[in-house]
């Protein structure tokens, strides 16, 4: 468990979210209430303050709308903890008298 990371599964649940609201457009209308212009929503990984550090570009262009999103906590679940086991041991092969020990995953809640 030391060794091996998890980093994937946060990835995808940060794929799943953007892609959750992946497409959205805002319409611009005029007087009229006619629809003219759609712009395309910009998505960031980063903190609100980099977005809006980052709103207007070298050629002094604003860039909205932009949407920013980032892991704000990563905290344990105790009401999803089902096993109460505490992990697995085995034998490492080497050596019968010692074994190593792997502990049970921990559900976790991220929120974006």
């Amino acid at each position: 468990m030391q060794k091996y990371t998890y980093h994937w599964e946060v990835k995808d649940l940060l794929t799943q979210f953007l892609q959750a609201f992946d497409g959205a457009i805002v319409k611009r209308y005029d007087n009229t209430r006619r629809a003219g212009q759609t712009v395309g929503v910009r998505y960031v990984y980063s903190p609100k303050q980099r977005v809006l550090f980052d709103l207007v570009d070298k050629a002094q262009h604003i860039t909205l709308p932009a949407v920013s999103f980032w892991i704000n906590s990563i905290s344990r679940d105790p009401e999803r903890v089902f096993n109460k086991l505490y992990g697995q041991y085995w034998n490492n092969g080497f050596n019968k008298s010692s074994s190593e020990k792997n502990l049970q995953p921990v559900p976790i809640n991220i929120e974006v």
